[in-house]
């Protein structure tokens, strides 16, 4: 495990990807064939890495607008550490 890491790292060391920057995206959650997406209110998707308490308020979540708070895992995956669903009357 730990040598996948060490490689994970590299390679997108060398693709100029920011890894491990942290990120709060606002947008509506979805299951697509990739796994649990946010597609963002300003354009891009985002695949999502969760955790088990992530996990069961994703799935009851589903179709809604939430806030996501997370660190980028690589180029498209975000590690989801807090979800919020949106309040309605919110922007």
């Amino acid at each position: 495990m730990i040598l996948w890491q060490a490689i994970r790292r590299r390679l997108y060391r060398e693709s100029n990807v920011p890894i491990g920057t942290k990120h709060q995206v606002v947008g509506r959650l979805s299951l697509g064939t990739a796994g649990w997406l946010l597609c963002a209110d300003g354009g891009g998707t985002w695949r999502l890495d969760l955790n088990l308490r992530t996990w069961w308020l994703v799935r009851r979540w589903v179709g809604q607008r939430v806030v996501l708070s997370g660190i980028r895992e690589g180029f498209d995956t975000l590690s989801v550490k807090r979800i919020e669903r949106c309040d309605p009357w919110q922007s």
